[in-house]
């Protein structure tokens, strides 16, 4: 399964069934955003090197203007869109399997 795939299936309010293959792709996925999540919030890290953990785990170019004071926590990360000049405070906690979009 593909990225499109599965947040176009997300996309229609479609279930996500144990055992199908939106599961295993979605729990995949869920694997990496957790090791990038992990990787985010372990000590200090300049606001260059945040933006380019959550352009990893989000998938997107994240704009320069965008702001994120870790801990954060998202369990999915590829459903997430930043716009410009966002800030996100620390402690924030996303689901985004079903998708967020921030806008500008």
């Amino acid at each position: 399964m593909e990225l499109q795939d599965f947040l176009d299936h997300v996309g229609r309010r479609a279930v996500i069934e144990g055992g199908s293959k939106q599961h295993a792709f979605m729990i995949r996925t869920a694997q990496d955003a957790l090791q990038v999540v992990a990787e985010l919030n372990t000590g200090y890290r300049a606001p260059a090197e945040v933006r380019a953990l959550l352009a990893r785990l989000t998938g997107r170019t994240v704009d320069e203007s965008v702001t994120l004071f870790p801990p954060f926590h998202c369990e999915f990360g590829k459903n997430l869109t930043l716009g410009r000049d966002v800030f996100i405070n620390m402690g924030c906690r996303f689901q985004d399997a079903g998708g967020i979009t921030i806008g500008d």
